[in-house]
């Protein structure tokens, strides 16, 4: 009887990747690897049952030892998602061992989604530099019996079992650090040595092995094969949001009336031409989620997803900023708008993935090494972008995406755009077609956001603030607790007053009320723009005077007496009761003294070295007992 290794057990219990009380991993197969050579740039070899890993030591033309050695190296490519509302919590890949004659294996990050079947020293030549260049994520000692293979007659009996060929790799810092939008991990190994000595490492293409002097030992490829192994955590401190285009088009100046908002694809080119260009241009907008709209939430990564459809000539891109549109613009509409986007620096550049001088149309013959989305697929960081789209009160993301090149034909690339169904091809191979999904193909913008830190309370630094406290006005008044935000309303008096007391030698104050709810109305300012100056009364005392119905958040900005301007805003308590809103004093001429926290609760009985706002008299000062 054949004996069959089940590694899941192995893992459940020699490894302790899971236990009654945690989480299971999930499984994610390797989708790419290959070995290639460091003296041979053309050289690949991505359908062997094993990849190599060692050193090469170079010669000179007369067959001398010339002291240099040439790497060979593997690559391995692991497609993953994260389920939504969690993060990583550990991962796990594993290698089987085929033999194991040389040295220990360092293991490397690799940035690049390389493609398996054309990937080559040479065409991986700046991701490699960049690679070695760093320093590697982990160094093992490869799992084996010494000089001996799997499959060989002379395996020792200690050495019949899986485990004792099987290396788990923790990767858990590595995959971490990846964006929360990442789909691939991607792993470079290399010999940590001078040595010439074989390692070898069973691939997805293993198949199973047969021990030559006993056949009743056999080891299943299912447990050669290398995995991915991830537990997921919940992820509590961020909110990931997929959003798909609310408008997406693309205008030509070679037809400037015409317009393709219902294509299904983008098509995008600029062609040399006189008197001017001829711009194919394409143009995308993504509603932003109503969190960020509220200005309560910070976005930490931005990435979009875009799939090409056809590759022709100079895959460069650049994705430009770019106001909203209408969809169905024409570049009649947009086009002095696209001129100017275009004159500026892109905020990203991408080169196109895809077959060259195909396309996804059902008709194309492509390559076996683009039958998978992800060859086609193109992940771009916006992250910086989409701050600033978002620190500009704009209601979505829009840009324009253009070639960086000018070429004298018609070279273009397209991409899927919302109107996009499914797609097909035809494998060069054999003739067989196969078929992406429409949700697979769609663009996406991913989005990762969290709920800002509460801001900075009064006595935190040695600043000199801004003090704000109420008048003898009855003025209702109170924090915000979640946000830390001042909250004035006037619903019931016919006006009120809010004291400011100043720094020494504050030249000009100023104030803005903002709505509570953000929407596409609020526009961007430069201050002060939108904000009132406050002119001193006679007794040089600054207030802002609020009228019936007066509800929103309370901004302040000063220009202290070296024209240094002063942001104050959302930083500043008043006393208030939380059930009544604020306790005044009760007459002005009243001596006793009233004692609240920093969020305006009563103290009866206040501790020392702690900081409180005392009133008396109808004015407030920040005290320490």
């Amino acid at each position: 009887m054949k004996l069959k290794f089940t590694l899941l057990s192995m893992l459940l219990a020699g490894w302790g990747l899971a236990s009654a009380q945690d989480a299971a991993p999930t499984e994610f197969s390797c989708v790419a690897d290959t070995w290639i050579r460091q003296n041979n740039e053309t050289f690949k070899n991505n359908s062997d049952v094993k990849v190599e890993v060692r050193m090469d030591a170079l010669k000179d033309d007369a067959g001398v030892a010339t002291g240099e050695y040439a790497i060979f190296g593997a690559l391995y490519g692991f497609n993953f998602n994260i389920p939504a509302g969690m993060k990583v919590e550990s991962a796990t890949v594993r290698l089987v061992t085929e033999r194991w004659k040389g040295c220990p294996i360092n293991v490397y990050g690799y940035s690049n989604d390389f493609v398996e079947g054309s990937a080559t020293w040479g065409s991986e030549s700046d991701y490699l530099d960049a690679t070695l260049a760093g320093s590697p994520i982990l160094n093992f000692t490869p799992a084996a019996q010494r000089n001996v293979a799997l499959g060989d007659d002379n395996v020792g009996a200690d050495y019949r079992d899986l485990e004792k060929w099987t290396n788990m790799l923790d990767i858990t810092d590595y995959v971490k650090s990846l964006s929360s939008t990442a789909t691939r991990v991607n792993l470079f190994l290399a010999p940590s040595e001078n040595n010439t000595n074989q390692n070898c490492f069973y691939t997805k293409d293993a198949q199973d092995v047969v021990n030559k002097n006993d056949a009743t030992l056999t080891f299943q490829a299912a447990d050669l094969v290398p995995v991915l192994y991830l537990t997921f955590t919940e992820d509590t401190d961020n909110t990931k949001a997929v959003r798909t285009p609310s408008a997406d088009n693309f205008v030509r100046s070679s037809a400037a009336g015409n317009n393709y908002a219902t294509n299904a694809e983008m098509e995008i080119y600029t062609q040399a031409g006189d008197p001017s260009n001829t711009y194919f241009v394409g143009l995308m907008r993504f509603d932003l989620p109503a969190e960020l709209l509220s200005g309560d939430y910070e976005i930490s990564e931005a990435t979009l997803r875009l799939v090409t459809t056809y590759c022709k000539g100079d895959r460069n891109m650049g994705i430009y900023a770019f106001g909203d549109f209408v969809e169905n613009a024409s570049w009649n509409d947009v086009g002095n708008d696209v001129l100017d986007a275009l004159g500026k620096d892109p905020v990203a550049k991408f080169t196109a993935a895809g077959a060259g001088d195909k396309a996804l149309n059902g008709g194309d013959k492509i390559g076996d090494d683009y039958t998978t989305v992800e060859s086609w697929t193109n992940i771009i960081d916006l992250t910086d972008y989409a701050k600033s789209v978002v620190e500009g009160n704009s209601t979505n993301l829009s840009f324009a995406i253009a070639k960086t090149a000018v070429q004298n034909n018609n070279n273009a690339v397209k991409f899927a755009t919302k109107e996009t169904g499914a797609k097909q091809g035809v494998k060069s191979s054999d003739g067989s077609t196969f078929e992406f999904a429409a949700e697979d193909v769609l663009p996406q913008l991913i989005l990762v956001y969290s709920k800002k830190e509460a801001e900075e309370q009064p006595g935190d630094d040695d600043d000199e603030d801004l003090v704000i406290e109420p008048s003898d006005h009855n003025t209702v008044c109170k924090i915000d607790e979640e946000t830390g935000t001042l909250v004035i309303t006037t619903a019931n008096q016919t006006a009120a007053t809010i004291l400011i007391t100043v720094p020494e030698g504050t030249v000009a104050v100023y104030y803005k009320i903002e709505p509570f709810t953000r929407s596409s109305n609020v526009l961007t300012y430069d201050a002060p723009a939108g904000y009132t100056e406050i002119t001193p009364d006679t007794n040089g005392n600054y207030a802002v005077k609020l009228t019936t119905g007066s509800e929103g958040n309370l901004s302040l900005k000063y220009v202290d007496a070296d024209d240094n301007e002063k942001d104050k805003n959302y930083k500043y308590y008043v006393t208030y009761d939380q059930t009544t809103g604020v306790e005044l004093v009760e007459s002005a001429d009243a001596q006793a003294a009233a004692v609240f926290t920093l969020q305006g609760t009563r103290v009866l009985n206040p501790e020392k070295g702690q900081i409180y706002i005392m009133v008396v008299n109808g004015r407030a000062a920040k005290v320490v007992f």
